[in-house]
């Protein structure tokens, strides 16, 4: 991946792919909009954080306001996307399982994680 050899780019996406590279963890970018309701973007990326533990795999948020707009997540494992497009948080939760899943298969097969975890 050509980031690590020309660096990151100062935002979420490149703190999070930056940090999926350092650490055998997804790294999350969230832009955090107008649509998040009640919720506040730390409430809901301690979310994320706590379902992918569930799930075997560590996880770590960068957050961005974005109040003009709406709400937006990417999930990035070794530095690569693991999702075609951004998604919204409501669509990402039903997600979650299979991010996991892809993220630990991944990390084991590159040999960033050398056990497979206890389900």
């Amino acid at each position: 991946m050509i980031n690590k050899y020309v660096g990151f780019p100062d935002n979420p996406i490149g703190y999070a792919k930056k940090h999926s590279c350092d650490q055998a963890e997804i790294g999350i970018a969230f832009y955090s909009g107008n649509d998040l309701g009640e919720y506040s973007p730390e409430k809901i990326a301690r979310y994320f954080e706590s379902e992918f533990e569930k799930n075997n795999i560590f996880a770590k948020v960068f957050i961005k306001n974005n109040e003009n707009g709406n709400s937006s997540m990417g999930f990035y494992v070794n530095g690569e996307s693991m999702l075609a497009k951004p998604i919204t948080p409501s669509k990402a939760v039903a997600k979650i399982k299979a991010i996991s899943a892809d993220s630990l298969m991944l990390l084991y097969t590159k040999g960033k994680i050398k056990k497979w975890p206890n389900t």
